[in-house]
């Protein structure tokens, strides 16, 4: 399948034609008398009345100042697995490429790490009202999602609206906790990030290898939209590990996580809920 970019699906455009229409000309017979040279020049009484106001010059077109173009400063690249794919994180995408962004300074990675808290429980809230959806996410939507079908997309669109936040970067910068080329610069180290969970295209790849990888790229590019509510909604459950006594302590990370999802499979939504809340601290 060929595509002109991983981010824009095609969208189809019906060209309407128009007929013209030809007009004739009519052609009049000449007037019996010339008119008079001044027959329909106004009398001067008709006139209006001259005005003595000035007329104000029109106001100047103010140029727009341009955006700051951001230089490509180094940054600590994302480490590789031995297929040429990132490593999974151990945090929100968004603040792991705040940590590598040359542009944040110490002084501003201090504001951020003092307003980390709340924008955990904020997003933890989002999480939890809509804990149904990102349940469906982590269960693998985007993954099972064909984004080269527009009602596969539509679906997917619609089941994350409501987990739709203001992004960790646009936050900060809302709140002047980072400046415009921090933010822009971010960007270039998410793209990076993106571009390495697809990996390398083989060389031997055949068309329906690259139409997977096109599919693929699209499903990073919206999943990234909820890349922070995800990693919440599992660091939230591994919160509540401790919560049940079976669960042993020493075990793997992935491990707790599984065994709260299945102690949680057994309880209604509602119940799923209130007991995510207690653990969050948001009674």
């Amino acid at each position: 399948m060929k595509t002109s970019t991983i981010r824009v699906l095609a969208v189809f455009a019906t060209c309407m034609g128009v007929a013209s229409v030809a007009t004739a000309q009519l052609v009049m017979p000449p007037p019996a008398k010339n008119p008079e040279i001044d027959a329909n020049i106004p009398k001067e009484a008709a006139l209006p009345p001259a005005t003595t106001q000035p007329v104000p010059p029109p106001e100047p077109v103010r140029a727009r100042p341009a955006r700051e173009t951001v230089p490509n400063l180094p940054w600590k690249e994302w480490e590789l697995d031995g297929e040429g794919k990132v490593l999974p994180l151990n945090e929100p995408l968004d603040l792991a490429s705040l940590r590598r962004n040359p542009y944040v300074t110490p002084d501003m990675m201090s504001k951020i790490e003092a307003y980390l808290p709340m924008r955990k429980q904020s997003i933890r809230r989002v999480v939890i009202e809509n804990l149904d959806l990102i349940e469906r996410v982590d269960k693998g939507l985007f993954e099972q999602a064909d984004f080269t079908k527009r009602e596969s997309v539509s679906q997917v669109v619609q089941t994350t609206r409501p987990l739709n936040t203001v992004s960790l970067v646009n936050d900060l910068k809302n709140r002047q906790i980072i400046d415009e080329r921090a933010h822009a610069f971010n960007g270039r180290i998410v793209n990076a990030y993106s571009r390495g969970v697809i990996g390398p295209a083989p060389a031997d790849a055949t068309d329906e290898d690259r139409a997977a990888r096109t599919n693929l790229a699209i499903g990073v590019i919206y999943k990234s939209a909820v890349n922070e509510q995800l990693w919440t909604y599992n660091d939230l459950v591994l919160d509540a590990a401790k919560e049940f006594p079976q669960i042993k302590a020493g075990a793997s990370e992935d491990d707790r996580r599984a065994a709260v999802k299945a102690e949680l499979a057994k309880m209604d939504i509602d119940a799923r809920k209130a007991f995510l809340r207690r653990v969050a601290g948001l009674e």
